[in-house]
């Protein structure tokens, strides 16, 4: 999985590109965390729009960052999930619980309304 990062003003935005499994799970884990020290971010957002695969390791890892924001109170959403990936948000109950918008976009305006 590659995950790539952009920033937009105080808003960090990180695309993920492949399969979210779970090897791959405890890496978005690891970088997640390297980012948030060093960006000092007041919003994040985890694009899927580029996401080919997801497993339950990776609904628990996602579910765990979400879980990360929210103790430290920082906006959180998870934008432009599709296919495979929606339909498991749904099947596991997980869109109900995680804060999943349509596009970035519809996201970073999300977020600045929670700012």
């Amino acid at each position: 999985m590659e995950i790539t990062t952009e920033r937009r003003q105080d808003i960090v935005i990180c695309r993920l590109e492949g399969e979210l499994d779970m090897y791959e799970a405890p890496n978005l884990h690891a970088k997640y965390k390297t980012m948030i020290e060093r960006e000092r971010a007041k919003g994040i957002i985890l694009d899927l729009a580029k996401l080919t695969y997801l497993d339950s390791s990776g609904i628990g890892v996602l579910f765990q960052l979400y879980s990360d924001a929210k103790t430290k109170q920082t906006p959180f959403c998870l934008s432009g999930a599709a296919g495979m990936v929606q339909q498991l948000f749904k099947l596991s109950r997980m869109a109900a619980i995680l804060p999943l918008q349509p596009d970035v976009l519809a996201a970073l305006d999300a977020i600045r309304r929670q700012s």
